[in-house]
C-alpha cells in the first residue's frame, strides 16, 4: 500500500513538472547553468551562500541569464542591465514574485507589498499616499521626525561599557515608521511597536534559504519541522500586526 501511495505521489509530481515545463513560454536568456535533473538549479540555490554562485554564473553567462528552478524559469539581472529593467522598463518588470511563500505571507497577494501593479494596486497606493499626507507632506517632515528619533537614539549610545546597538537602532527605525505613517509617537513598549519588531525580526527567517523548499512543496508547512515552525511564526506575527493596525485605524476613524 505504501509503495502505491509513493508511486502515485511521484507520478503527480512528474505530471506537474512536465505540464509546467512544456506549457510555458520559453525564455530566450542564456543559461541555465548545469543543475540537477528535474529540480534544475533549485538545489544549488538552497545554499546559504547562493549569492556567490550567482556571481560565478554571471562571469560564465553574462549580466543577464536564466535559472531553472523546478518548474519555473527565473531571469537574473546584473550590471547596467539592472537600470534598464528597474527604471527604463520599470512598468514592464514591476511585478512581484508569485511564489507559494509570498502568497501565504501576503494572504493571497492582497496587500500592496506583494501584488502586481495592477489597477487595484494603484488605488491602494493612492489611499496610502493620501493617508501619509494627513501628518505632513514632503521630505522635510520625514527629516524632522527622523532627526528627533536619531537624537534620542544617540543619547542611548552614551555608555562607557560595550553594548550591541542593533536593538536600539531597530527601535529608532520602527519609531520613525510609526510616527510618519500614523502621526503618533509611541514608546518602545507599546503593543504596536513590539508587534512590528517581532514581525520584522521573523521576516528574513521566513524567506531565508532554510524555508525556500516551501515554494516547491508548501503543504510541508503543516508538518512538524523547524523551518516550517519559523515560517508559521512569521505568518502569525504578521497577522497579529495587521490586526493591531486595523483595530487602531478603526479607533481613529470613530
Amino acid at each position: 500500500m505504501l509503495f502505491e501511495i509513493l508511486a502515485l505521489c511521484v507520478s503527480i509530481f512528474l505530471f506537474i513538472y512536465a505540464f509546467n515545463r512544456y506549457s510555458r513560454k520559453k525564455c530566450t536568456a542564456p543559461g541555465p547553468p548545469r543543475g540537477v535533473p528535474v529540480l534544475g538549479n533549485l538545489v544549488q540555490m538552497f545554499d546559504k551562500q547562493a549569492f556567490l554562485k550567482l556571481c560565478d554564473w554571471q562571469k560564465e553567462l553574462g549580466d543577464v541569464y536564466k535559472l531553472n528552478l523546478f518548474t519555473e524559469e527565473v531571469v537574473v539581472v546584473n550590471g547596467d542591465a539592472v537600470y534598464e529593467v528597474l527604471v527604463t522598463c520599470g512598468d514592464d518588470y514591476g511585478g512581484r514574485v508569485q511564489a507559494a511563500r509570498t502568497k501565504i505571507y501576503s494572504n493571497g497577494f492582497r496587500n500592496i507589498g506583494y501584488r502586481h501593479p495592477d489597477k487595484e494596486w494603484k488605488t491602494m497606493r493612492k489611499i496610502a499616499q493620501k493617508g501619509l499626507k494627513q501628518y505632513g507632506e514632503g521630505v522635510a517632515n520625514i527629516e524632522r521626525i527622523s532627526m528627533e528619533e536619531i537624537r534620542e537614539c544617540l543619547d542611548k549610545f552614551d555608555k562607557t561599557e560595550a553594548f550591541d546597538p542593533s536593538d536600539v537602532i531597530n527601535d529608532m527605525v520602527i519609531a520613525i515608521i510609526i510616527t510618519v505613517s500614523m502621526g503618533v509617537k509611541l514608546g518602545t513598549h507599546d503593543p504596536l511597536h513590539q508587534k512590528i519588531k517581532r514581525a520584522e525580526k521573523l521576516f528574513p527567517l521566513a524567506f531565508g534559504v532554510d524555508t525556500s523548499y516551501l515554494d516547491v512543496v508548501p503543504w510541508l508547512r503543516n508538518l512538524p519541522n523547524e523551518a516550517a515552525k519559523v515560517f508559521n511564526d512569521a505568518i502569525d506575527a504578521t497577522r497579529q500586526l495587521e490586526l493591531e493596525i486595523f483595530q487602531r485605524s478603526m479607533v481613529c476613524t470613530f
